[in-house]
């Protein structure tokens, strides 16, 4: 088998990978919301998983760029990226 022929594959794992992680940053920052609403806990953690989601969502889109993604899947990353980085501004 090619090289050429194992890319593929290689980017729809990564790309995969990617949007795994993307959900599971998500899921960490609404789990959060969650557990500490509330509580009157000026010490909620949410600000913190706020901002490590968007770090993990601009290191999945800068992981796709360095891969060679095409433009269709970088659009289809960004595409959910920002769907994300919406609901992340919406929460308190």
């Amino acid at each position: 088998m090619s090289e050429r022929a194992l890319f593929k594959p290689i980017k729809a794992t990564l790309g995969l990978s990617g949007i795994t992680a993307m959900n599971t940053a998500m899921t960490n920052v609404l789990l959060a919301v969650l557990v500490f609403r509330g509580q009157g806990n000026p010490s909620s953690p949410t600000d913190v998983f706020k901002d490590v989601s968007e770090r993990i969502m601009q290191m999945v889109l800068k992981r796709a760029e360095d891969n060679k993604f095409t433009k269709k899947e970088m659009a289809e990353l960004g595409d959910i990226a920002n769907a994300y980085t919406e609901v992340l501004k919406v929460i308190k």
